[in-house]
């Protein structure tokens, strides 16, 4: 046998002895609960780190509202509430959060207006700087390193025509040329370091197109390949690692057919857009969120339901949201069906969209109603599998058969140790340095490769 760092049967007896019992991980459903003294959270974004969301509480409509950060180690905390230039604060919007939790985007309200604010765990807020004869500096979005913000602002004299802005962690702020001269744009999305932004232009009183600026290029989505063209679209994120955006469009092909969707877009230059269509039986499609390289999207659908009416055998039609996730092999899927699927008992638990994305795509923050009857609130879902699962550590079923059964268990373990152990080819997985290139060799390296895989659920 050609082996090289051979492991021994006894130690290979020691791996089983902690792995017997190892599975891939169950999903984890957790509400995201406002802080003390608070009774609902009215909105929350996630980190791309997956650890963190940052939201906004309030007691009841039309009551003051106070930013908090959660974290499932701390659950829900009040932020302190940031300096407003001495005016008096009337309320506070978390807005973004970094990867790590360390910085947040806010909005603050006082009496004359609102400011958007950068908050640190220094103890530090940094309101946003206006370009000069400008008003109303607005924060959409914080890239994930915490070092730039994006949005808008608005010249004095013209509060209805904003034009794009992004922000250094100072507050200094550049103004971005919006694209083809128009007179108003906007940015409300960012890759994790700040290089690649998005958002929309538009003519004057015209619906906006999505627009995206990276480095001195400045792009307006306007068409979808050779014949399909549209004048409403927005992008609604950007993946982190600037390579792809996701968003929505409506508009009409070249014989005047109406048509509507999501799309994933290259940020490369010249590139279309990639149309993702509705499944059958649902009314329309809305991307939302994208994760770390835009392999992983997730939104809402919407369906029309028949429901019983407030009198006796009346039946009325609503328009019921669905939440959804995609990926580029599994296509459009609903989180319901996907959560079940990974052993999750949902219960009366209906989600209604997917809203923002961890950078790994396993993490999702979404809406959701608990009960029937209760509340729409922000729903955390940890360990989801939203990608493929990837073969070479799926290699058995139950009792240790051969062959793919869906599931990783402690049988793909044994199995694989076995192959190993008997020198069979199907263990030569790895090269020297846990390299993913087969050498011809069964050594330590296949089934540290082997046990990565299996704990990162592929």
């Amino acid at each position: 046998m050609n082996r090289i760092n051979h492991l021994s049967m006894s130690a290979a007896a020691g791996v089983l002895s902690v792995l017997a019992g190892a599975s891939l991980a169950t999903p984890v459903i957790t509400p995201i609960t406002p802080p003390p003294g608070f009774t609902r959270v009215t909105d929350a974004r996630l980190s791309a780190s997956g650890t963190f969301v940052v939201g906004t509480c309030d007691t009841g409509p039309s009551t003051p509202t106070r930013a908090f950060r959660w974290a499932p180690s701390v659950s829900s905390v009040l932020l302190p509430i940031p300096s407003a230039n001495g005016q008096p604060v009337v309320s506070v919007a978390g807005v973004d959060i970094s990867a790590d939790g360390s910085v947040v985007l806010a909005t603050v309200g006082t009496a004359s207006g609102s400011e958007s604010v950068i908050w640190t765990d220094a103890g530090t807020s940094t309101a946003l700087q206006a370009p000069m004869f400008s008003i109303n500096p607005e924060g959409a979005a914080l890239s994930a390193d915490g070092q730039t913000v994006v949005g808008r602002y608005a010249f004095s004299g013209q509060p209805n025509r904003p034009r794009a802005a992004k922000w250094t962690a100072a507050g200094v702020v550049t103004a971005l040329d919006a694209p083809n001269g128009l007179p108003t744009a906007f940015a409300s999305a960012v890759s994790n370091s700040g290089s690649v932004i998005a958002g929309g232009a538009a003519p004057l009183n015209s619906a906006p197109a999505g627009a995206l600026w990276v480095g001195s290029r400045i792009d307006r989505l306007t068409k979808l390949g050779p014949s399909i063209f549209f004048t409403d679209s927005s992008v609604t994120g950007v993946s982190g690692d600037g390579a792809l955006l996701v968003g929505n469009l409506s508009g009409s092909d070249i014989f005047g057919t109406p048509t509507s969707g999501m799309f994933r877009w290259s940020t490369a230059a010249g590139a279309n857009p990639q149309l993702i269509t509705t499944l059958p039986g649902s009314q329309s499609i809305s991307g939302l969120a994208i994760n770390e390289d835009g392999a992983v999207l997730g939104g809402k659908l919407v369906f029309r339901e028949t429901i019983p009416g407030p009198m006796p055998g009346q039946f009325v039609q609503v328009d019921v949201d669905r939440a959804m996730i995609w990926n580029p092999t599994d296509g459009v899927r609903l989180l319901s069906g996907v959560l079940t699927a990974q052993a999750v008992n949902v219960g009366t638990t209906d989600f209604k969209s997917v809203i923002d994305l961890s950078g790994d795509g396993r993490t999702l923050l979404t809406t959701a109603t608990l009960t029937p009857t209760g509340p729409t609130q922000f729903v955390l879902i940890n360990d989801l599998a939203t990608r493929p699962q990837c073969t070479p550590s799926d290699v058995a079923g139950p009792n240790q058969s051969i062959g793919a059964d869906g599931q990783l268990t402690a049988d793909d373990i044994i199995v694989f140790l076995g192959w190993y152990f008997a020198d069979d080819a199907r263990a030569d997985i790895a090269g020297a340095n846990q390299s993913t290139t087969p050498d011809g060799q069964r050594t330590a390296d296949d089934i540290i490769v082997f046990l990565g895989r299996y704990f990162a659920g592929c």
